[in-house]
């Protein structure tokens, strides 16, 4: 369902629009049994501040994300980047080998398709810097894709953007597959440092979204919607009562342009390709599966 709040509606009448929406948000709570800001009971219900749809992924979302193997048995989500050579490179998130990837690449080492028809194994770590959460690898065998391009420069507020990958929610359930988030976008130009799982310090600026981001999701790549530019990888989803539980988002990405400006001998080296024209924002519907009521949507943001 889909909630909406107009910026001029909201100047003209603005207290009663607000009670208007509170009484609306604490029926649907209600109808909905959340009974307390601790969130739903079981995977088939939903957190409110889930902005997004989750789904499986078609074959054509598939392209250029690959599952890595982690020390615990897991998989986290990597990417195909393309570059001038043509070579078989990979980009993850270093925290999905405890911020060792050179270790991990010599003990698991295991890459796999999205839909899991081909392995392939690391070997050798092209980069990794220690004040970000990005690493890259060389694999041992041509890749079927030409790899997804990055973005040298920061989305605009209001991106679409699309999320493809391997989570699973807070229960630990998985739909079964490589999973697309969509329906979501940027909500911060400013960036902001974010918490995360990790022993980087301080902690690598961030850009905030609401696409809903779990656990699996890690390493992949968050992409302009209907291209295949990469902005940046998932940071975080700041689990608490005042974030799932109302109409913000505590989710956050990494820019792949912040790798570009603070790294470029990586970029050059390994003749990554890289581009700096990107879509500008636009209004976006806010989907909120829980709402069954409507009102007018906020010009710029309704989610700030």
């Amino acid at each position: 369902m889909e909630a909406y709040i107009s910026s001029s509606n909201a100047r003209r009448g603005g207290t009663s629009l607000r009670l208007s929406v509170l009484m609306c948000i604490m029926t649907e709570m209600s109808a909905c049994k959340y009974g307390s800001t601790s969130g739903p009971r079981d995977s088939e219900q939903k957190f409110m501040s889930e902005n997004s749809r989750r789904r499986l992924a078609t074959a054509d979302e598939t392209v250029g994300i690959y599952k890595l193997k982690t020390y615990g048995g897991n998989w986290c989500t990597a990417f195909s980047v393309r570059n001038e050579g043509g070579l078989p490179i990979i980009m993850s998130a270093r925290h999905c080998t405890n911020l060792t990837p050179e270790d991990w690449c010599s003990k698991i080492s295991i890459i796999a398709k999205a839909n899991e028809e081909k392995t392939y194994k690391c070997t050798r770590i092209l980069f990794n810097p220690s004040d970000l959460d990005y690493f890259a690898m060389l694999l041992d065998q041509p890749l079927d894709d030409k790899g997804l391009t990055l973005s040298a420069v920061d989305p605009a507020v209001g991106v679409h953007l699309r999320m493809t990958g391997f989570p699973v929610d807070n229960f630990g359930k998985s739909l079964g597959g490589a999973v697309t988030t969509d329906n979501c976008w940027v909500l911060s130009a400013s960036k902001q440092r974010a918490a995360v799982a990790t022993k980087i310090s301080p902690p690598p600026l961030a850009m905030s979204h609401n696409c809903s981001t779990y656990g699996g999701n890690s390493g992949g790549p968050m992409l302009v919607e209907g291209t295949d530019i990469v902005v940046g990888e998932p940071a975080t989803y700041i689990k608490n009562s005042e974030f799932q539980n109302s109409f913000r988002s505590g989710a956050y990405f990494y820019t792949v342009a912040d790798l570009i400006k603070t790294h470029p001998d990586y970029i050059s080296a390994n003749k990554l390709v890289t581009t700096s024209t990107l879509p500008v924002g636009e209004r976006k519907t806010q989907y909120i599966p829980e709402l069954k009521c409507t009102s007018p949507q906020q010009e710029q943001n309704p989610i700030l």
